[in-house]
């Protein structure tokens, strides 16, 4: 986990999960931004994949599960589906494709064009 410089009590949270779990370390930083955090981290990864999840997320227990099927079956890319919160309601932002079930698998040109074409990302 990278600390970017938060001045709430999340470093804090964070530090304490990292020494309940050998799995996950803690790192801290003067504040440089989404990017900087990221450049950093990925600096200390030693895994094989590397996921980003931001402090505004929220994720599903089987979040990572759902990655690593689609990677089994031969994804190049895996794009989870998202939601925005509006007066603390899940409001689905992305509309699924006309496939059946949560995961679909297309190859990489596929996926980016999926991306790409997805009129109401900014």
């Amino acid at each position: 986990m990278i600390d970017d410089g938060s001045t709430d009590q999340s470093g804090e949270i964070a530090k304490a999960f990292a020494d309940q779990d050998e799995r996950v370390h803690y790192y801290r930083k003067d504040n440089g931004g989404l990017s900087d955090a990221r450049n950093f981290g990925m600096q200390y990864a030693t895994g094989e994949w590397i996921n980003f999840i931001d402090g505004d997320d929220e994720v599903t227990a089987d979040y990572l599960a759902h990655l690593v099927a689609a990677k089994e079956k031969g994804a190049e890319i895996a794009i989870a589906r998202f939601f925005t919160i509006q007066d603390d309601e899940h409001v689905d932002t992305v509309t699924p494709p006309a496939y059946s079930g949560d995961i679909f698998l297309q190859d990489a040109d596929q996926a980016l064009e999926t991306v790409l074409s997805q009129k109401n990302l900014k």
